[in-house]
């Protein structure tokens, strides 16, 4: 264990923060992909989601629900489930693991759904568009208050 699931991690106290602004509403299934201590597992689940998967390689949720169901999960190993929103707090931070991050994100989203990641930093890595499209994913960025870099991530067609 290396100590970071257990620490509050910035961008992901910020995507929980802005998730009641553009979340789909009661019936959403959700991946809270890297979900450390649960931060935007337990904003997901107060938004009333139906249910909720906290992936992590070494997870650290601190509370228990129904509709949440905890993984050991690591990056590029197989999916266990797949959901319409996947969201993911800081998990941006080691480029070296990007092309499985990516892998794991493509397999997670139904056809139809979006990946949301928050990134404390302003900027995003250069490369990091074109190992989406290589991983079957288109990706968008914006800036956020906070501030944060939101990504969206989709599969392509």
């Amino acid at each position: 264990m290396d100590g970071t699931q257990r620490y509050p991690w910035p961008g992901g106290l910020r995507l929980a923060a802005d998730l009641p602004a553009w979340f789909p509403g009661r019936d959403a299934e959700v991946v809270d992909l890297g979900t450390g201590t649960g931060v935007v597992a337990r904003a997901a689940l107060d938004l009333g989601a139906a249910r909720v998967w906290a992936l992590d390689a070494e997870p650290a949720v601190g509370f228990a629900d129904p509709r949440l169901t905890v993984i050991v999960h690591r990056w590029g190993e197989p999916v266990p489930v797949r959901a319409a929103l996947v969201l993911g707090g800081d998990v941006t931070y080691r480029p070296e693991r990007f092309p499985a991050l990516l892998a794991t994100i493509h397999d997670l989203l139904t056809p139809d759904g979006t990946a949301w990641l928050a990134d404390p930093r302003g900027r995003i890595e250069d490369d990091l568009p074109a190992l989406a499209a290589a991983a079957g994913l288109d990706l968008a960025t914006d800036q956020r208050p906070g501030p944060y870099t939101r990504i969206r991530l989709r599969r392509r067609p």
